[in-house]
């Protein structure tokens, strides 16, 4: 086999078993990375660490995303192994090169507002679907579940006398989450009236799809992007969203940081800190509004 970045991308086709999507994502990376070094005269048996250097430059100065700089670095380092293994090159240029890290982003957090309109929303029709899309908004509000969470989530894992539900987290860990007065009242309107019509005879799971088994993701987002266009909401509401709202109010109330890390289910309290920085920051725009101070 003689080795070149196009018989690389054989390889990991046939040899490597990687999926066609992968193959293609990394043949794409490969081949821009070909046409930089054509436009720059270089050859890519005979580059060294900064002509790389001045490639990652170039991209970020596209702005590209994180993921996306990884992926390509990754293609490009498997490039350099499979080429340094068939011996058409001694060293890879990519040796010592770590991909820049990515810069923590501060997760969008629903206003006052807009939680308080989903707080207040309340089913129009009595129907199983309606039902369920009530409950659903309410418990992600008062509990920040990630949307893998909420849809694991069986009948057997709610404790109406005590209003806990418990649940299974990243790391397949198990936790209990307390649920608002408001969730339950809705969820038992769910459970009695809507979900009954739905379910297939054994289903376990809470939230059904109109099939009458257990919703999944894209059912889910679906159902909030339909509702944040009823209620006026900023377009592509998202799970995420809510948790992050969750978090956020929950901090601003005063609740201590070991407490909310608890509820989050982060396993590390840097996961949870993120969210001190958020919460300051819809302070002070709260406080901007209330004291504008002086025009001009």
């Amino acid at each position: 086999m003689s080795a070149s970045p196009e018989e690389y991308l054989s390889w990991l086709r046939y040899a490597r078993g990687y999926s066609e999507r992968t193959v293609q994502a990394y043949g794409r990376d490969v081949k821009d990375f070909l046409l930089y070094l054509k436009g720059e005269g270089l050859d890519y048996r005979r580059i060294g660490r900064d002509e790389m250097r001045e490639y990652i430059a170039s991209l970020l100065s596209r702005g590209l995303s994180h993921r996306s700089l990884s992926r390509h670095l990754s293609a490009l380092r498997g490039l350099y192994s499979y080429l340094m293994r068939e011996g058409a090159v001694l060293t890879s240029p990519l040796a010592g090169i770590r991909a820049p890290k990515a810069r923590k982003t501060l997760p969008d957090v629903l206003s006052m507002k807009e939680r308080e309109r989903l707080l207040s929303f309340r089913a129009e029709k009595e129907d199983p679907l309606s039902l369920r899309d009530e409950a659903i908004v309410l418990l992600l509000l008062s509990t920040g579940l990630r949307a893998s969470e909420l849809l694991s989530l069986d009948l057997s894992s709610l404790d109406f006398s005590r209003r806990l539900l418990r649940t299974m987290g990243k790391g397949r860990k198990e936790r209990i989450v307390p649920f608002s007065k408001d969730a339950a009242s809705s969820l038992a309107r769910y459970i009695g009236k809507g979900r009954p019509s739905l379910a297939k005879e054994g289903e376990k799971a809470l939230f059904l799809n109109a099939r009458g088994t257990r919703l999944g993701v894209r059912g889910l987002e679906d159902i909030l992007r339909r509702m944040g266009e009823r209620l006026g909401l900023p377009p592509g509401l998202h799970p995420h969203e809510f948790r992050h709202t969750f978090a956020t109010y929950l901090l601003e109330g005063g609740i201590d940081l070991r407490t909310v890390q608890e509820l989050m289910g982060h396993r590390s309290l840097d996961s949870t800190e993120i969210y001190t920085h958020l919460s300051r920051k819809t302070l002070r725009l709260e406080h901007q509004k209330a004291f504008p101070g002086k025009k001009g």
